[in-house]
């Protein structure tokens, strides 16, 4: 999750400000959790500016219903 990987970063942060090192392997498990993270809150953000837009009346949406009789 997106607080997780926040959480770890903060954590990393913190043992090198404070004189540690750290592994290869975490730094790029690190970074593969946060570039997933940000291309799902992309997409949410692409989705909500859409909701946005509908509620606002820019876009409507028309429903039909077809008649398989």
């Amino acid at each position: 999750s997106l607080h997780d990987a926040l959480r770890s970063l903060a954590t990393a942060i913190e043992h090198v400000r404070t004189g540690g090192t750290l592994e290869q392997a975490t730094l790029d498990n690190i970074c593969s959790e946060l570039n997933e993270n940000l291309e799902s809150v992309e997409a949410i953000l692409i989705c909500a500016k859409h909701q946005q837009r509908i509620a606002d009346g820019e876009l409507s949406l028309h429903l039909r219903v077809q008649n398989t009789s």
